[in-house]
């Protein structure tokens, strides 16, 4: 393989036979489409079938409660009656999510310097073999680093997917700020029409400016939540019986660790005002019974906490959550890109719900007028990716589309709890900088 041969091998799409729509989605199903689901966190929503229509409208039924027939005489006739369900409905416009790889011609030197060790060590080690064994390694090569570039398709989209999920069930809304966004549009929202009766605000605590908490000790969040289970399986009109409760990890364990929920690890039978004999029940009781219960958590594994919380509400279910999300923003000053995380399920809430599927994922069609071009279909079909080569500035660049908004179909049966106050100059935040 001459000089001429090997620069020419670094065209990607001809070295890898990805000339055409259909070598490139071969190549796309076989090494990225497993990154379709890998970090995937959409419990709770299920697919719905695409729609061509961006603008789509959802329904919710109110809950009906079934009369008994009516007793009559043998002979008498009963009075007809119908029903017309009565729903709640509402449209969204489902938003556009884009993502481009560009590679130009620095990217290229770097790739031909590295490539050109791979390729020179793959034929000192093919006893004269040099033609079929250099040309093979650089295809593998190609491989590789062709791979790392467009995983980031699935994986942003997956991302995305993944937020929109979390945010709609933390802040019944997806809310599209600089933040979140940094290089897109902003101040659009999408909110999930959780009525507000259903949103309790209880303070459990406060994160101070320091970053330490302090508890507001007058209540108890077991008690808090315990109730309000009872109060949705009593309620046979607008409750349900399979209750699933969500919160963040760093949630749970503050919540844990609030003095009165320690008492209750720490003294479950109300026996240790009897063993410390001499004081007063009402303070060394409680200090000791909180002592035992902080050992007693730090002891358990995440798992017998869970479980303990679990059989304490009188839950069904229990998740706690602890994905993160990264958005890239340009630095001002370096001129590169620093990646925040921020938590897809929000801190400081607390969510109820019934179990099972409570939501859908509406994907829509993306339309091309011409489809003359090399491009792949990914996230089951419902975006693409698509590649272009510019001559004069002597770049090749990988653009994705798809459109797609996850909506809880079932609203009125989501409660929340926001149990968390974050003091003014806290240096406590929700997005770090990776």
């Amino acid at each position: 393989m001459n000089i001429e041969e090997f620069v020419a091998g670094l065209d990607i799409a001809s070295t890898l036979d990805l000339n055409s729509s259909s070598r490139l989605q071969t190549f796309y199903d076989t090494a990225l489409k497993g990154y379709e689901t890998t970090d995937l966190e959409t419990d709770g929503f299920t697919n719905a079938p695409i729609k061509l229509n961006s603008e789509v409208e959802f329904a919710e039924a109110k809950k009906y409660l079934r009369g008994m027939a009516t007793y009559t005489s043998e002979d008498s006739e009963p009075i007809a009656r119908g029903r017309e369900a009565e729903l709640t409905k509402w449209s969204e416009s489902i938003p556009t999510i884009r993502y481009a790889v560009k590679l130009g011609k620095d990217d290229y030197k770097n790739r031909l310097l590295a490539a050109q060790d791979s390729v020179f060590s793959a034929v000192l080690e093919s006893n004269g073999r040099k033609g079929n064994v250099a040309r093979q390694s650089l295809r593998d090569y190609l491989i590789r680093t062709t791979t790392e570039d467009l995983r980031a398709f699935p994986e942003s989209t997956v991302a995305s997917l993944n937020y929109q999920c979390g945010q709609m069930l933390s802040k019944r809304g997806l809310y599209i700020t600089r933040e979140n966004n940094p290089d897109g549009i902003v101040g659009v929202k999408f909110e999930s029409r959780v009525p507000e009766g259903n949103v309790t605000k209880e303070k459990w605590y406060t994160v101070k400016a320091d970053g330490s908490l302090e508890y507001v000790t007058t209540v108890n969040p077991i008690m808090t939540l315990k109730k309000k289970i009872r109060e949705l399986r009593m309620d046979q009109y607008n409750g349900y019986t399979n209750v699933r409760v969500e919160m963040n990890y760093r949630t749970f364990f503050r919540m844990l660790e609030h003095p009165e929920v320690l008492e209750m690890i720490g003294n479950p039978n109300k026996e240790l005002a009897i063993l410390v004999a001499g004081l007063s029940k009402n303070t060394a009781a409680s200090a000791k019974a909180q002592d035992v219960g902080r050992n007693q958590l730090l002891e358990w594994s995440d798992a017998a906490a869970v479980a303990w919380f679990k059989s304490a509400v009188g839950a069904d279910e229990v998740k706690l959550h602890t994905a993160v999300v990264g958005v890239d923003k340009l630095d001002g000053t370096t001129k590169r890109y620093k990646t925040k995380k921020l938590n897809v399920f929000e801190e400081g809430v607390v969510l109820l719900r019934p179990t099972g599927n409570i939501g859908i994922i509406q994907p829509v069609q993306v339309i091309r007028p011409d489809k003359e071009y090399v491009y792949a279909n990914f996230m089951n079909g419902w975006g693409i990716i698509e590649y272009f080569y510019d001559g004069r500035q002597k770049t090749q660049e990988w653009i994705s589309e798809v459109s797609f908004l996850a909506v809880p179909t079932c609203p009125s049966d989501l409660y929340y709890v926001e149990v968390e106050e974050i003091a003014s100059g806290s240096t406590t935040t929700r997005a770090k900088s990776a």
